[in-house]
């Protein structure tokens, strides 16, 4: 059975390494809203969204000892070593993105019991992501 990560040495970021996570969103829309003044219940209405997102982590893996007794000669020993060799990861994702619509939107009751309703939509949604990754192995504690 392998050697599981000690908790302990796993909650010191001095022993075992640390890793951060820096992600940051941005969210945005906005709407326009025009009603026609010569067709009585017919709008424009225009939205464009903007949103992005970028994770900018670093992970750094440290190897460590854990050690064992030995009661025969009253000393403590290398029992494993955990995460060998040490690592360190850089990783920076970026991905923004779009959303633009158009509509046309007619609203009209005719007589008071007629009711007319239509939409006309046009959407465009871009999305996109541009991915860096750095991982490096250290062979020294």
């Amino acid at each position: 059975m392998a050697n599981p990560l000690h908790p302990v040495a796993q909650s010191d970021a001095d022993v075992s390494g640390y890793r951060v996570f820096n992600n940051k969103f941005f969210q945005s829309s906005a709407t326009l809203t025009y009603n026609v003044p010569w067709v009585q219940g017919l709008n424009v209405k225009g939205l464009f969204s903007y949103d992005f997102t970028q994770n900018d982590n670093k992970i750094y893996n440290k190897t460590y000892n854990l050690y064992s007794y030995n009661a025969a000669t009253d000393a403590y020993v290398v029992g494993s070593i955990q995460q060998s060799p040490s690592t360190i990861r850089r990783e920076n994702y970026q991905y923004p993105a779009t959303l633009a619509q158009l509509s046309l939107n007619y609203q009209r009751t005719f007589g008071g019991v007629h009711n007319v309703t239509g939409l006309l939509l046009y959407e465009e949604n871009n999305r996109s992501g541009d991915n860096f990754l750095r991982n490096a192995n250290y062979l020294y504690r």
